[in-house]
C-alpha cells in the first residue's frame, strides 16, 4: 500500500462508532495475552458498548479547537488507521493511535502521526503505551519519544471487566520535547 492506496481525513462524531469498533478489533489483535489473563472476552462488543467507552469515543471524535481526530481510509473508504490528539495548556497528548495489523510498516501510521505533529505546532507531546508492546515503544523512540521515568506506570481503568480474577493492562508514559518556545521539562508539565 502506498500513498495512492489510502487517504487521511479529519474525523467527526459520525465516525465514533466505527472508530470504537476499529479500536476493539485492534485490541483483539494486540492486547489478548492469555498468559496475562487478557482474553478476547475482555474486549467483547458488550464491553465496548458500555456507556463509558461509547462516551470516550464520542468525545475523541468531537473535533474542537483542542481536540482533533484523523482517520486513514483505504480506496473503499474502509477504516485502516486512526489517531487523535488533545491539546492541553503546555503539551499535546497523542491518543487512540492504531493501524490495521496487516498494514503496519507501510507509512500509514507515520502519515497519521504527521497530522498530530502539524496540529501540535511544536508543543511537547505525551502519550501512554501498554508496557508489553515493545514494537510500539521502539517506534515511538525512533520518532524522538522517551519513557518518562518521572511518572510511574499505571493501569487502564477497565471498570467493565469482572472484578475477579483481577485483570490489568499496565501502561507507561512517553514524552517528546517540543520546540524551544515551549518549556523543555515536559515531565513536570504533564503530571496530573
Amino acid at each position: 500500500m502506498n500513498t495512492k492506496d489510502y487517504i487521511i481525513i479529519e474525523g467527526s462524531s459520525e465516525w465514533a462508532d466505527r472508530y470504537r469498533e476499529f479500536t476493539r478489533l485492534s485490541y483483539l489483535s494486540v492486547y489478548v495475552r492469555p498468559e496475562l489473563g487478557l482474553t478476547k472476552e475482555l474486549f467483547s462488543k458488550k464491553i465496548f458498548n458500555s456507556s463509558r467507552i461509547v462516551k470516550y469515543f464520542q468525545d475523541i471524535c468531537e473535533n474542537t479547537k483542542d481536540n482533533k481526530t484523523w482517520l486513514a481510509l483505504d480506496k473503499d473508504k474502509k477504516l485502516i488507521g486512526t489517531i487523535a490528539a488533545h491539546k492541553h495548556k503546555d503539551y499535546c497528548e497523542l491518543k487512540a493511535f492504531y493501524v490495521l495489523k496487516g498494514l503496519r510498516g507501510r507509512g500509514i501510521g507515520h502519515s497519521l502521526y504527521e497530522c498530530v505533529l502539524k496540529y501540535a505546532d511544536g508543543m511537547p507531546l505525551q502519550l501512554d503505551v501498554v508496557n508489553f508492546l515493545e514494537d510500539s515503544i521502539k517506534m515511538y523512540e525512533h520518532w524522538g519519544f522517551h519513557i518518562d521515568d518521572t511518572r510511574p506506570a499505571f493501569e487502564y481503568p477497565w471498570v467493565e471487566w469482572p472484578p475477579e480474577p483481577r485483570y490489568a493492562i499496565r501502561a507507561i508514559y512517553m514524552i517528546k520535547p517540543g520546540k524551544s518556545n515551549y518549556t523543555k521539562d515536559i515531565s513536570r508539565q504533564v503530571k496530573s
